[in-house]
């Protein structure tokens, strides 16, 4: 019989996680919640635990429905053991989405790298071949603190049934049809989406939805778009009108309105890292580039945060000190982060200058943005 436990009545959850890591140890299934639905859960390494899941799915009919199960990815990084090429697109949709409501179906040959040491049962769950098609290892990382927990206790990734099989936004539902054969269920009510994750293809920056859930094809195209981030030290003057300055270059290059941009793959933004939160753009900014076509006057100012810094893959910042001062933060985005001014030149701050001095100061950063949207491939 299940050992079904609440994990939010619980009075000690970090015990509940060892029982529930000693059982997958063992080659037991489990019960687990996620973000999107309850799945049921096998320790990668444990193939006869693996090939139980898949008997339990064995002559279930689902439309275009993938393996049977798909791999608990632990960290981001983990990734690139099991995946021999990770391409920028597929960087930036892990950096935004996971964890999260997302599974991804990834070009991966079967015997390569991690994935070659794990049992063949395992391996089978995994991957799916469809004719005329690589075969494609299925991977998640959900959003939910006990998976998290239960992971970082594993030597290896979980075995994850697909959303699509299990399908349970109840702890309930998934006992009632599967109790029999589950060591334990983690009870933790209904779930965040009560939908699948919506499984992606990917190949290189290519991608495509193969089955819709949680997340829309429109919201994708967000997530896998590019984010450019112009920075200044506090979000009123040469940052908005950077921003502005590219959004409407960029919509000319595309063939698009400004609206479009993001749902065409470009989202634009602008930040301070001295800024307070909500401040308007300057007046003598908004002037500076009205003659453009460049309306600044919905602006809101924002400080630089770790986040932001995170979600975006082009940095351009308006000094050295700016690109100084986030890389000692930063080191890591070093790859991401460089001066607006391809002469790597200072824009000087226009702030309590004429407005010619903001005339000047604009007029050099759109000739930087300038060289900077020729490098956007046209349609």
């Amino acid at each position: 019989m299940t050992e079904v436990v609440s994990y939010q009545q619980t009075s000690d959850p970090r015990d509940v996680v060892h029982r529930a890591a000693q059982l997958l140890v063992q080659g037991h299934l489990i019960a687990l919640p996620t973000d999107t639905v309850y799945v049921i859960a096998a320790s990668a390494l444990q193939g006869d635990a693996v090939a139980k899941m898949t008997q339990l799915f064995a002559g279930l009919e689902l439309t275009e429905s993938g393996p049977v199960g798909q791999l608990g990815i632990r960290t981001r990084d983990e990734l690139d053991d099991y995946v021999p090429d990770v391409s920028d697109a597929l960087k930036r949709l892990t950096r935004r989405c996971w964890p999260g409501p997302i599974t991804l179906a990834l070009p991966a040959p079967e015997n390569e790298g991690m994935l070659g040491q794990l049992p063949e049962q395992t391996r089978q769950a995994v991957v799916h071949t469809r004719p005329g098609d690589d075969s494609r290892l299925w991977c998640r990382m959900p959003d939910h603190p006990f998976v998290s927990g239960l992971q970082s206790l594993m030597k290896a990734p979980l075995v994850l049934s697909q959303d699509s099989r299990s399908g349970a936004r109840t702890c309930d539902e998934l006992v009632s049809r599967f109790g029999e054969h589950l060591a334990m269920a983690i009870d933790d009510g209904e779930t965040q989406y009560g939908l699948p994750a919506t499984a992606v293809e990917m190949d290189g920056d290519r991608w495509r939805v193969f089955s819709e859930g949680a997340v829309s094809g429109t919201l994708l195209n967000r997530l896998t778009g590019r984010v450019y981030l112009f920075v200044c030290t506090g979000n009123t003057c040469r940052s908005p009108m950077a921003e502005g300055i590219f959004r409407k270059l960029a919509a000319e290059r595309i063939g698009c309105s400004q609206e479009e941009l993001a749902d065409r793959g470009y989202l634009v933004v602008s930040a301070g890292l001295a800024a307070q939160q909500g401040s308007p753009a300057s007046p003598e900014s908004v002037e500076a580039v009205r003659g453009m076509g460049v309306d600044l006057v919905s602006h809101s100012s924002q400080p630089l945060t770790s986040d932001l810094l995170d979600q975006s893959d082009y940095v351009f910042t308006m000094t050295q000190g700016h690109l100084d001062s986030i890389l000692i933060a930063r080191p890591d985005a070093a790859d991401r982060v460089r001066l607006l001014s391809q002469d790597n030149q200072d824009v000087p701050d226009p702030m309590g200058g004429t407005q010619d001095d903001y005339q000047h100061c604009f007029r050099e950063i759109e000739r930087q943005i300038r060289a900077i949207v020729e490098t956007i491939p046209e349609p």
